[in-house]
């Protein structure tokens, strides 16, 4: 077995740099995928918690949540 093609042996202090330039790749694009999102927070929660459960609204009143 001869790996990946184009794949290539480097020494471990290359593959820690090389895991690190990634996952800074990857924090940054959720980073911005956080902030995109974030003004339609309260949107995106009523819309996936009215998907997943949509009888939960009933479930409930306002004396119930009191005691």
């Amino acid at each position: 077995m001869d790996g990946v093609p184009g794949d290539e042996n480097l020494p471990l202090p290359d593959h820690i740099t090389e895991l690190r330039s990634r996952l800074i790749v990857l924090v940054l694009a959720l980073c911005t995928v956080a902030a995109i999102a974030y003004p339609f927070s309260g949107t995106l929660i009523r819309m996936i918690w009215a998907e997943l459960l949509p009888e939960a609204r009933s479930v409930y009143t306002r004396t119930h949540l009191r005691s």
